[in-house]
């Protein structure tokens, strides 16, 4: 998850999702991942969310945030 800017200028966290083996993308699992991610606060659940097939690493293979906020 990352932050980036909405159009009103606002920061609001997006998700980045690499589904597993036997997932499938849609609303069913968007729900799901909202539902897990809202007993840590309200405003910690992403409005948006990308499903992408691999994440972004430095050269250290650390995930590359600043690469994913390019992206959105």
């Amino acid at each position: 998850m990352v932050s980036c800017r909405d159009a009103e200028g606002f920061t609001k966290p997006l998700a980045y999702v690499v589904l597993r083996e036997g997932f499938v993308q849609g609303d069913a699992l968007v729900a799901e991942l909202c539902a897990a991610v809202r007993p840590l606060g309200g405003f910690k659940v992403p409005e948006r969310y990308e499903f992408i097939d691999e994440l972004p690493r430095t050269t250290l293979l650390k995930i590359n945030r600043r690469a994913l906020r390019a992206r959105s």
